[in-house]
């Protein structure tokens, strides 16, 4: 019996020190989605069941308790969102989302899923796309920078995630169609729907694989059609 309560305290210590960790990593987390200072939404939870609060900032994070100490709450789930509504990370694949949000799914495009060599420019400097390593705590990311050094505005129509296959990019995406202008409005944080000249955006919880390019069509001011696309190392 005393060897039964020796493993059993054991095997309760191992969880407690599971969830501790868990909800830490949790809270690190957010606060990274935080000090993005985007418009997302951030919710959380501190049950096992999503029971979602919506939080604004960093404080509302902790909680003061009945003897008024100050302490982080327990974060058993979280939730961001893209002004969209559309889920930009969560904690568990869950199937009580909270209220308004929804999962990324394919999209009308049905263009772009093939595209020659000769029609994309890979590192133009019109439109200049930089590669950088990511703060994301969780160190799958990329950060994805775009710069319009045109002198009109550029419209985003479609991009994705590419593979190289016979001289010829082939649409590699989580979904199966192109990414949509309303994606790149909300991935990039874009304040209008096109990009001024000189204008940067960027976003940050970018990802791709080995040999994978990423391709972006915009459309001018003029009506012209560019494509424009970098290769992502992965080696960073």
């Amino acid at each position: 019996m005393y060897i039964i309560a020796v493993i059993v305290l054991v095997l309760l210590f191992s969880i407690m020190r599971n969830i501790k960790t868990l909800c830490m990593t949790n809270l690190k987390n957010i606060e990274y989605y935080i000090d993005l200072n985007r418009n997302y939404s951030i919710y959380i939870s501190d049950t096992s069941k999503p029971n979602w609060k919506r939080i604004i900032d960093k404080d509302d994070a902790y909680f003061i308790t009945d003897k008024g100490k100050v302490k982080k709450t327990k974060i058993k789930r979280y939730c961001v969102v893209y002004p969209s509504g559309e889920i930009l990370n969560i904690s568990h694949n869950l199937l009580n989302i909270p209220k308004n949000a929804y999962w990324i799914d394919d999209n009308d495009i049905q263009d772009f899923k093939e595209l020659s060599e000769s029609e994309v420019i890979l590192n133009s400097q019109d439109v200049l796309i930089q590669i950088k390593e990511s703060k994301n705590p969780q160190m799958v990311y990329f950060t994805t920078e775009i710069t319009n050094n045109m002198n009109c505005k550029l419209f985003p129509i479609a991009f994705g995630g590419y593979i190289k296959k016979d001289g010829v990019y082939v649409l590699d995406n989580v979904i199966n169609t192109a990414y949509s202008d309303v994606q790149f409005i909300n991935w990039y944080n874009c304040r209008n729907e096109y990009l001024t000249p000189g204008e940067t955006v960027s976003d940050p919880n970018n990802y791709g694989g080995d040999d994978s390019y990423w391709i972006y069509i915009f459309k001018t001011e003029n009506g012209d059609i560019i494509k424009v696309g970098k290769y992502i190392d992965t080696s960073l």
